[in-house]
């Protein structure tokens, strides 16, 4: 019985994967602001969706939240086309195949004030979930005002239980107000929260 019981969990297909980006730092920076941009006082996130190859590059990029400058939007769909690079997507059967990517950008005019993209909080718990090692960082998705509708695992936190309490508290927590769609794609903002975890001493007790 254990002897097929393995071989079962051996045969089984893996699960889709979509594509992760290589390296997690920022591929745009605030020396890639364009200088006209920063002229006319130009700021803003901006919300893409990237088509990435079965090899793992760049193929399209679509604004799905536009920063109302078009020189930015075009300047983040540019940048990120150039330099960013992915582990590309895998089918059931753990073979490369295309798939999709959201990210997004925020341009700020002040280097050390960017506009609000990412979200850190310190979540406080009786008792740290088994296996909990470090943050958890989720993206999320919002199509129209209010509420996420989708929420994805960037990096793990190690333990599974700590990812889902991220998610299931930004959804129920985090409002946003509606995306303006910079082209003929569906309007959708992305957004990150970073959530750590802390024991609550007086809770534990």
């Amino acid at each position: 019985m254990i002897t097929l019981l393995l071989v079962a969990l051996q045969a089984a297909p893996l699960a889709p994967e979509p594509p992760r980006l290589v390296d997690p730092q920022p591929v745009i920076t605030y020396d890639d602001y364009p200088m006209e941009a920063i002229r006319r006082g130009e700021a803003g996130i901006v919300s893409v969706l990237l088509a990435v190859s079965p090899e793992g590059s760049v193929t399209g990029c679509k604004v799905t939240e536009s920063s109302l400058s078009k020189l930015l939007d075009s300047q983040t769909c540019a940048l990120l086309s150039r330099r960013a690079h992915f582990e590309p997507a895998t089918d059931a059967s753990g073979r490369s195949i295309a798939g999709e990517y959201r990210m997004s950008t925020p341009w700020g005019l002040e280097k050390e004030h960017q506009p609000r993209s990412t979200i850190d909080a310190t979540l406080q718990v009786a008792a740290l979930p088994n296996g909990y090692v470090r943050p958890a960082k989720v993206q999320l998705v919002y199509y129209a005002a209010g509420a996420p509708k989708e929420c994805a695992v960037l990096a793990s936190s190690g333990s599974g239980a700590a990812d889902r309490t991220a998610c299931d508290y930004a959804t129920r927590t985090f409002r946003a107000e509606a995306p303006k769609s910079g082209s003929s794609s569906a309007a959708a903002a992305v957004r990150y929260f970073n959530a750590s975890f802390m024991v609550d001493k007086v809770a534990s007790r």
